[in-house]
Parts: structure tokens; C-alpha cells; sequence
């Protein structure tokens, strides 16, 4: 066996709860500052895991390390990607962990130089794309090796780990616009919360709403006249249960959010910034989400009406 600076043979799913760096990746990520997170992440990932071997690689205890590095990532590449062109070509800062290839071309004449740069670039944002991805798998297949023995009380912790990944893995399949798989990650993640019951907190309440209207906003995206694929070929839903579907799903979360809703007005404390922020993005989600679903249902309607 491996070691490390940490026992990962006794740690348990809270084993690296009070790690400075774990707490710190947390905060920058509620920030927004997700390269920072990055570079911190990755930093107690190598010294957690250094020296050791692929059984201690999957201990518990690393599957909140995983889970917020694998966000970090896919988080930092969405910001890129909403950067518009014209800002990307400004003489800021560039991102802390592209400073070396965007420096490594300022004094070449070479012809042809930047346009390695470039590729290298695309290179690095498919990585960490790539890596995003391995992140949060290797967390969810951690969760999921662990939930057939585990007590009953780390049983309930561990679905809801479960469904956060899957939460998270709906979003990147919906980033590829992968909707069948979008909708399999998402319906996952409601599954599990309801498998492991309530009472459900704010930011579970919250994470419940996201998977519902992400999986109505992936039904409502697909082409209705085909089929909904997942994989290669597991069928979510048929071509004429789409719009059925998609309705449903926003008609639970939109249901669900206007109860948050009135939860809050009732509670005389102030609401956290970060709450008032994901809340504001459930209502824009959920309208965009409701547009779509009255489009497909008018657009099978005349289809009916033709034919």
C-alpha cells in the first residue's frame, strides 16, 4: 500500500471536512473565482493521493475532492466560454493556469506561432473538460461502491453525494447537448433525493428544483419527431411523450420553487447572497424552460392539426 500525508484507509466521507484547502476551493467557487479553486484543489489532490495506490485513490473520504475539483473545472470553462470574442483579445490578466501559454508567445516572430498557441489552448480547455468529467465519475463510482455498506444514517449522506453528481453530470451533458443523457443524470438526481427522503434542506431544495427543470429544459430542447436516446441506445422517452414529459417535469419544479418562494416570504431572516443568487437563476431557468415547453406543445398541435 501507498501513503500519503493523509490515512486514507480510515477516513470516512467527512475525513477532509476541516482541510484548509477544501474549505478554501469551497468559498472561491461560491465566488465565482474557479481557477483559484483549480490550483488549490489540485494541490491537496496531489498530496492526498501521492504515493499511493488505485484502492486508496478510491476512498471515501476523496469523493468531496473529487466532486469539487470536477465542478471547478467545468465551472472555469463555462466562464470562458461566455467571454465574448472581443473581450478574449484584450490585455487583461489572462486565467492563472493559461498565463504560461499566452506568456510563452509574447516575444516569438515565429510565423505560425500563434496559431500553436491557439491549438494548445483548445488542447488545455478539452482537458479540462475531459478531466471534469473523470472528476465527477470518479466521485459518483466512490458514492456508489460505498452505499451498499454503509450505516444507515451515512446512507442517507451518501445518496445526496450521489445525487450532486448527478446533478453535475446533467449539466455537462446538457453543455454537449447530449439531451437524453442530460435527462438520465437529471431524473437520477431527483430519484435519489426522493430514495433517501426528506426533510430536505434549502440547498437541497434548490439542487431538486435545478434537476426538474433541467430535465424538462432537455425534453423540451430534443426534436420531438425522434426518440430521446441515452447512451447508445437506452430510450428515455418516445418521440410523441416528449412534450408530455417536458411539461411534467417543469410543473413539479415550478411547483416546487413557488413553495421555496413562499417559504421565504413567511421567514423574517435575511436570505445569504449566494441563496438570493441561485434563486434568481431558478426563476430565469424555469421561464426559459416554460417558453419551451408551451413552443413544443404548440408545434404538436398544428402538427395534429395537419395532418
Amino acid at each position: 500500500m501507498g501513503t500519503s500525508l493523509f490515512d486514507l484507509t480510515k477516513g470516512g466521507l467527512h475525513a477532509l471536512r476541516n482541510e484548509p484547502r477544501l474549505i478554501g476551493a469551497r468559498r472561491l467557487r461560491e465566488k465565482g473565482q474557479n481557477e483559484q479553486a483549480i490550483s488549490m484543489l489540485g494541490d491537496l489532490l496531489m498530496s492526498a493521493t501521492d504515493g499511493t495506490d488505485g484502492e486508496q485513490q478510491m476512498s471515501l473520504c476523496l469523493g468531496p475532492v473529487y466532486f469539487e475539483y470536477g465542478c471547478a473545472l467545468a465551472c472555469a470553462q463555462r466562464m470562458m466560454e461566455d467571454i465574448p470574442e472581443e473581450e478574449e483579445v484584450d490585455d487583461e490578466v489572462p486565467p492563472a493556469k493559461r498565463a504560461r501559454l499566452d506568456g510563452a508567445n509574447n516575444n516569438s516572430e515565429e510565423e505560425g506561432k500563434d496559431e500553436e498557441v491557439e491549438e494548445e489552448e483548445d488542447e488545455e480547455e478539452e482537458d479540462d473538460m475531459k478531466l471534469a468529467w473523470k472528476m465527477l465519475d470518479q466521485a459518483r463510482c466512490i458514492y456508489e461502491k460505498e452505499l451498499e455498506k454503509s450505516a444507515k444514517e451515512e446512507h442517507r449522506e451518501i445518496l445526496s453525494e450521489l445525487a450532486r453528481c448527478s446533478l453535475a453530470l446533467g449539466d455537462l451533458n446538457r453543455d454537449d447537448e447530449a439531451w437524453g443523457d442530460a435527462v438520465w443524470e437529471y431524473s437520477n438526481c431527483v430519484e435519489k433525493y426522493e430514495t433517501r427522503g426528506g426533510p430536505y434542506n434549502e440547498r437541497e431544495e434548490i439542487r431538486m428544483i435545478s434537476a426538474l427543470a433541467g430535465a424538462a429544459g432537455a425534453y423540451a430542447r430534443h426534436d420531438t419527431q425522434t426518440d430521446l436516446i441515452a447512451g447508445a441506445d437506452i430510450l428515455i422517452a418516445k418521440s410523441a411523450d416528449i412534450s408530455k414529459l417536458a411539461n411534467s417535469f417543469y410543473q413539479r419544479a415550478r411547483t416546487r420553487f413557488e413553495a421555496l418562494l413562499l417559504r421565504h416570504k413567511q421567514m423574517s431572516t435575511e436570505i445569504d447572497s449566494n441563496t438570493k443568487t441561485d434563486i434568481r437563476s431558478l426563476a430565469i431557468e424555469l421561464q426559459d424552460v416554460c417558453d419551451r415547453v408551451l413552443s413544443i406543445h404548440s408545434t404538436q398541435q398544428v402538427s395534429s392539426s395537419s395532418s
